[in-house]
């Protein structure tokens, strides 16, 4: 299916919708005065969204990442969609995550089970697919920290990016991978921490980095959080970002859970009838 022009899908694929009294929208975290279902099912205040998807290369929803609509030639990445894929595919076996080899990637001393990896695994793959040269779109609301969730994910991108490096040709050497590796696995302990607590994405984002690099702990991790834009600090974002978005998605999950528990109630009791 053909997908519409930012245009069109502004005009048209904004359905109006209602939300409970307590419901709040997901960018802002207050409760919208004109609330819009995206073709996802997912519901923010019209100018919110609004805001959100005219930022430069950003059409997807800011929950689950479905793309919404085609972006501008001038937004589009500059590798091509199927040379994109090829090498990201490539970046995924590299990883030892191919599914005939699950047990050749880095755990990082995550406890892991088959299905969150099954998981994970799609969830990175279509990230760094939609990614243009540079992740720059940065997550912004409410985020869950879900230990079960991120592990994965964390896992997950963390073989991907250097193996990504490797088959564009920028292998790391033995001193960045031990150093990568380090600094990956002091989250475990830090998510397990602030299990299933509640934060802005931004907020999260500047924790984990003083977890990863706590006041420039070496001048390795130093290469992976320099000032300057570089192919290591490129890499270091593209794993935050990644773990911002998707505990952004995880809060917006279960509050679509609890949002339909209470509806699924309502409706119940409204369909119960008193008998005297």
């Amino acid at each position: 299916m053909q997908l519409p022009t930012r245009a069109d899908f502004f005009s048209t694929s904004l359905v109006p919708t209602t939300v409970p009294a307590d419901f709040e929208c997901p960018i802002s975290l207050d409760h919208p005065t004109d609330p819009v279902k995206l073709p996802c099912g997912h519901v923010f205040d019209r100018s919110q969204i609004t805001t959100h998807l005219t930022q430069p290369h950003s059409n997807r929803c800011p929950l689950d990442r479905s793309i919404l609509f085609s972006l501008p030639t001038s937004e589009v990445p500059l590798l091509p969609d199927r040379f994109r894929q090829a090498v990201v595919t490539r970046a995924i076996r590299a990883a030892g995550l191919a599914f005939d080899q699950p047990s050749h990637y880095d755990s990082f001393d995550f406890a892991l089970t088959p299905a969150g990896m099954a998981r994970a695994v799609p969830s990175a793959q279509q990230y760094l697919l939609g990614l243009t040269d540079a992740p720059n779109e940065v997550p912004s609301g409410p985020a869950l920290l879900s230990a079960e969730f991120l592990g994965p994910r964390v896992v997950a991108m963390g073989n991907i990016i250097p193996a990504l490096a490797a088959v564009n040709g920028r292998p790391y050497t033995v001193a960045q991978w031990r150093t990568w590796r380090s600094m990956i696995s002091r989250l475990p302990r830090a998510l397990a921490r602030r299990d299933k607590q509640v934060m802005d994405a931004m907020v999260l984002l500047t924790i984990l980095c003083g977890y990863l690099n706590p006041l420039g702990s070496s001048a390795e991790a130093d290469e992976f959080f320099c000032d300057e834009q570089t192919p290591l600090t490129i890499d270091m974002d593209c794993l935050l970002l990644f773990i911002g978005w998707s505990s952004l998605g995880c809060w917006g999950e279960r509050a679509r859970r609890r949002r339909e528990r209470r509806q699924g109630a309502a409706r119940r009791l409204a369909g119960r009838h008193c008998e005297v």
